[in-house]
């Protein structure tokens, strides 16, 4: 879904849905400002295509800020940001 919202130019519609997601992994429960659980965290990340899935939905939210970067603020673009650096981990 979010892939599709992102080739029609509904970057803000695809990002909804890629945090929604991304909330849902740690079961509406987030430890300070992290959007992503640590990796092996109640199972998250045991399997490949799970940790492929949360890599794609972190890079479609990058490309979702870069396109509208110039409509957000200073602090939207480092919580992307940060999101990337959360993401590394996952990418092993």
């Amino acid at each position: 879904m979010i892939r599709c919202l992102e080739s029609c130019d509904r970057f803000h519609e695809a990002e909804v849905e890629g945090l929604k997601l991304l909330e849902k992994l740690h079961g509406g429960k987030r430890k300070g400002k992290k959007i992503l659980p640590e990796v092996g965290e109640s199972g998250c990340g045991d399997d490949g295509d799970f940790r492929e899935l949360v890599v794609e939905i972190a890079f479609s939210l990058l490309k979702c800020a870069a396109s509208m970067a110039p409509d957000k603020d200073d602090d939207y673009l480092r919580r992307v940001l940060c999101l990337i650096d959360e993401v590394k981990p996952w990418l092993r």
